[in-house]
């Protein structure tokens, strides 16, 4: 039997990590605002939205600078022909 850890999984487009990240924001936010959830799980909730945040901003940059790059290249490849 194949090791399942050698295969690699396809790569996720910009819109489906955005759509998990969206999931995974609004799980963390009803953790931070339980009344029930403990100190340490709201302080962790609070810090993995951060880290979330962080990391969604550089996917929206990258992804907004490949369009541009994808569109002047569309543009150049319109002037060679």
């Amino acid at each position: 039997m194949a090791d399942r850890r050698s295969r690699k999984r396809k790569a996720y487009t910009v819109k489906q990590v955005l759509l998990i990240g969206s999931h995974a924001l609004q799980e963390m936010e009803r953790i931070l605002l339980d009344d029930n959830a403990d100190n340490n799980e709201k302080i962790r909730s609070a810090n993995a939205i951060s880290t979330l945040i962080n990391s969604y901003r550089r996917l929206v940059e990258t992804g907004e600078i490949v369009e541009r790059i994808e569109a002047l290249e569309n543009n150049q490849m319109r002037k060679v022909s």
